[in-house]
C-alpha cells in the first residue's frame, strides 16, 4: 500500500542530491520492517527485516517492469553486477530504523507513550540503502524483499506454499551467486 509511504528520500528525480548522504524511504508504521519477518533476532538481539531498499545504477538493471503472471513488476541484476549492485543480506538488520518525535526526556517512557497515543504521526520506521551514490549517475531505487520465500511469492513462483523454498529463512540473494537475482519490487 503506498499510502504507508510517508517520505523518499532523494526525491525522484532528484539531480543534486548529497553524495555524504544515504537514500532512505520513511514508513507510518514504526513496526513495519520487521512486522512480516520470519526470523528470529540473533544472539545479539538484531531483526533482520523483512524487506530492504536498494539502490540500483539504472543502466545496469533498468527499471521494473511487469513479466508474465506476477504480481508485481519486477527488476532484473544482472550475474556479473549483483555484488557491486545488491548489498550484504547479512547486514540488514542495521538498515531498519524506527524513530519518535517527543519533546519528552529519553527516559520518560510514560511521557513518550502519552506523545505516541496524543499523536501517532510522531513515529515513523525507516528503511536505509548503505550505497553511497555517485555524482552523475541515474538510479532506481526499489523496495524489495529480504527472505527468499518472499521473493518467490512476489514473483509469482511460491506455489502453494509448501515447497522448501517457502519453509526456509534464505537470504533473497547472495553476493557469491553466478546466476541472475531477479526481485519483486513493491515500491
Amino acid at each position: 500500500d503506498t499510502a504507508l509511504v510517508v517520505r523518499t528520500d532523494p526525491r525522484p528525480g532528484t539531480t543534486n542530491f548529497e553524495p555524504n548522504y544515504l537514500a532512505i524511504i520513511d514508513f507510518d508504521p514504526p513496526d513495519f520492517p520487521w512486522m512480516l519477518t520470519p526470523a528470529k533476532a540473533n544472539a545479539d538481539d538484531r531483526l533482520r527485516p523483512w524487506l530492504v531498499l536498494v539502490v540500483l545504477e539504472k543502466s545496469k538493471t533498468g527499471a521494473p517492469k511487469m513479466a508474465g503472471a506476477a504480481p508485481l513488476p519486477q527488476i532484473r541484476v544482472p550475474a556479473a553486477h549483483v555484488a557491486a549492485e545488491l548489498p550484504p543480506l547479512g547486514e540488514s538488520w542495521s538498515w531498519a530504523h524506527a524513530q519518535v518525535v517527543s519533546k519528552a526526556d529519553a527516559a520518560d517512557a510514560a511521557a513518550i507513550q502519552a506523545d505516541l497515543q496524543g499523536d501517532p504521526r510522531s513515529n515513523i520506521s525507516r528503511l536505509v540503502c548503505p550505497r553511497r551514490l555517485k555524482p552523475d549517475t541515474d538510479y532506481i531505487a526499489c523496495v524489495v524483499p529480504a527472505f527468499e520465500p518472499g521473493r518467490l511469492r512476489g514473483l509469482g513462483l511460491a506455489g502453494d506454499g509448501s515447497s522448501a523454498e517457502m519453509n526456509t529463512l534464505a537470504p533473497a540473494w547472495t553476493a557469491q551467486g553466478v546466476a541472475p537475482v531477479v526481485l519483486p519490487v513493491y515500491y
